[in-house]
C-alpha cells in the first residue's frame, strides 16, 4: 500500500515491500526479501511462515471478493461490513434475515460473516 517503485528496479517473485516504502532505481529485492523504508532497506529474509500467511491471506481476499459478487447479484450495492470471523471461508451459503445478509454456515468454530445493511 503506497509503496513506490523507481525506474528499472527488479523485484522478484515472493519478495515483500513494505506500506510506504520507496525502492530506489536500478534495485533489484531478491524473492524472498523483506524490504521496508524510505528509501527501503533489507530488513530480513522471509519465513515459510511468512510465505504461508501471505498465501492465506490471498485466499481470504479471493474469498470476501467472491461474497461481494454475491452481493452484488443480489443488488445490494451498498454494506456496511461491522465483523468478520475468517479462520475458514469454504462452503458458503448465503440467507437474508431482518435486517442482514448473513454468509454461513460454517465449519464449527469460525463464525460467519455478517453484513449489516445500510
Amino acid at each position: 500500500m503506497s509503496a513506490t517503485v523507481m525506474d528499472y528496479a527488479v523485484i522478484e517473485e515472493y519478495a515483500f515491500i513494505a506500506a510506504g516504502s520507496l525502492i530506489q532505481p536500478k534495485k533489484i529485492i531478491k524473492s524472498q526479501e523483506l524490504w521496508m523504508g524510505s528509501p527501503a532497506k533489507f530488513v530480513r529474509y522471509l519465513t515459510d511462515q511468512d510465505l504461508e500467511y501471505m498465501q492465506d491471506n490471498v485466499r481470504n481476499y479471493v474469498e470476501l471478493a467472491n461474497v461481494y459478487k454475491i452481493l452484488v447479484k443480489l443488488r445490494l450495492s451498498t454494506f456496511h461490513l461491522s465483523r468478520v470471523y475468517k479462520e475458514s471461508l469454504n462452503a458458503l451459503t448465503v440467507f437474508l434475515s431482518k435486517n442482514a445478509i448473513v454468509i454461513g454456515p460454517m465449519p464449527p468454530g469460525t463464525g460467519v460473516i455478517y453484513f449489516t445493511l445500510d
